[in-house]
C-alpha cells in the first residue's frame, strides 16, 4: 500500500482525530509558554520588589544576585512570548497539512525551541553557581 493508497483511504473521523491531537500539541504548547512568561515574570518582580524595598544587603552577591534574576526573569517572559507565536504558527500549519494530507513533522522548529529552553536552563545554573 503506497502513501497515496493510505491517504485515498483516510477516513473523516481519522481526520477529525488529527485535529483533535493537534488542538491538544498547540494547548501544551501554549501552557508551557504560559508557565514560562508567568515565571519570568514573577522571578522579575520580586527582584524588581527587593531592590525599591531596600531589603538587599550591603553584600555584593545579593545585588549582583537580584540584578540578573531581573534579566533571567526577563529572558524567560520573551522566550515565553515566542514560544506562543510559534505554538500558534505550528499549530495553522499542521491543520493546513492535515487537510492536504501532506503532514511533515516541524523538527528545526522544535529543535529550536530545545535549544532555546536548554540555553536558559544553562545560563540559569551557571548564574546560580558563578554569582
Amino acid at each position: 500500500m503506497t502513501a497515496t493508497d493510505a491517504a485515498a483511504q483516510q477516513t473523516p473521523r481519522t481526520r477529525l482525530s488529527e485535529h483533535g491531537a493537534n488542538g491538544q500539541t498547540y494547548l501544551a504548547y501554549l501552557g508551557t509558554a504560559a508557565s514560562f512568561a508567568s515565571f519570568g515574570a514573577a522571578i522579575a518582580s520580586f527582584s524588581l520588589y527587593l531592590e525599591r524595598s531596600g531589603v538587599t544587603l550591603e553584600d555584593r552577591r545579593i545585588g549582583k544576585m537580584i540584578s540578573g534574576s531581573r534579566g533571567i526573569g526577563g529572558g524567560m517572559v520573551v522566550l515565553g512570548i515566542i514560544l506562543m507565536i510559534w505554538a500558534m504558527l505550528n499549530y495553522g500549519s499542521v491543520a493546513r497539512q492535515i487537510e492536504r494530507q501532506q503532514f511533515r513533522p516541524p523538527v528545526t522548529g522544535i529543535y529550536a525551541i530545545t535549544a532555546l529552553i536548554l540555553f536558559f536552563g544553562a545560563s540559569t545554573v551557571a548564574w546560580l553557581i558563578i554569582v
